[in-house]
């Protein structure tokens, strides 16, 4: 789908930058500062609300689109390193065709910790297991390729919301295993919620088995090292719009870049651009790109 920059540019005009007395400019980078916030927040639902700081982790930059986002977002979420993969615009495609096959069971099980009956757990594990490997077999997985989890949904005792905890597999449940059954409720209790009560009994509410199938992984290629010469990757300079942290923007002359041409060796200092067909990578001021072996971008905030 070709796009139509003037006709882009008169809606805009007409739907936003006029009814808030702003150039269409501004308008567009007030859209684009929504977007960054929306993708943050997303980010932060499945980071700090589920106990992680998203500053220890690197911005993984998925899908055609996001690579124009990425930097931002990492401000936002506090983190100083974002990776584009090297197929960013089909990594779900991607990770669809390398994803070993899963499948879950769950069974409602009722138990507490002191005081669970382990030869009739270990005889619910055992018919869950034999039901979740019949049907991974049925998804035409070879035998010597299936393997299985074990997880529990665990609880303190009158609590309301339980917690997922991984627990030994491969092995009948002993009574040597219940106390690291509890110590990693309260060490995922506790990296939750701020707080752990290792004196209070657990509930076990339900048994989850996961089946799983490994499937080939493709062959990555490793990236030869080059020189830091960028005179055969740059295309041409063009003019973009960029702000300071007080949102005060302008248009600027920035270098544009050919993602296929770029080797490892080379580094890009924001504010730049770096196209390929189907991704467009925006390197923010204040960040630095390099290529890992793998072709991979790696941003970094300088």
């Amino acid at each position: 789908m070709d796009v139509d920059a003037r006709a882009a540019a008169a809606i805009v005009q007409k739907k936003i930058a006029e009814p808030l007395g702003i150039t269409v400019p501004e308008a567009a980078y007030g859209i684009f500062r929504i977007i960054n916030q929306n993708m943050a927040d997303a980010a932060k639902v499945v980071s700090v609300q589920k106990g992680h700081d998203p500053r220890e982790f690197v911005l993984v930059s998925a899908g055609g689109a996001c690579s124009i986002h990425a930097c931002k977002i990492a401000e936002e979420l506090g983190a100083t390193s974002v990776l584009v993969p090297a197929a960013a615009s089909v990594f779900c495609a991607l990770g669809m065709l390398e994803s070993d096959i899963k499948l879950d069971n769950v069974k409602n099980y009722n138990a507490t910790i002191p005081g669970i009956d382990l030869d009739d757990f270990n005889s619910v594990i055992a018919e869950v297991e034999k039901k979740a490997v019949a049907e991974l077999l049925q998804e035409g997985v070879e035998a010597e390729r299936a393997s299985l989890l074990r997880h529990l949904d665990m609880r303190y005792v009158g609590q309301h919301h339980e917690v997922t905890v991984d627990i030994p597999a491969d092995c009948k449940i002993g009574e040597s295993h219940l106390d690291e059954i509890a110590t990693a409720f309260h060490r995922v209790h506790e990296k939750l919620y701020t707080y752990s009560t290792p004196e209070n009994p657990l509930e076990i509410m339900g048994l989850r088995v996961t089946a799983v199938g490994s499937v080939d992984k493709a062959v990555v290629a490793h990236l030869e090292q080059g020189t830091a010469d960028l005179k055969d990757a740059f295309k041409n300079k063009r003019q973009a719009w960029f702000a300071d942290s007080e949102g005060r923007g302008a248009f600027i002359d920035v270098d544009v870049y050919d993602r296929n041409k770029l080797v490892k060796g080379h580094k890009i200092s924001g504010p730049a651009i770096v196209e390929e067909r189907i991704t467009t990578v925006i390197v923010q001021p204040g960040w630095a790109l390099t290529l890992d072996e793998y072709g991979n971008i790696i941003m970094e905030a300088e």
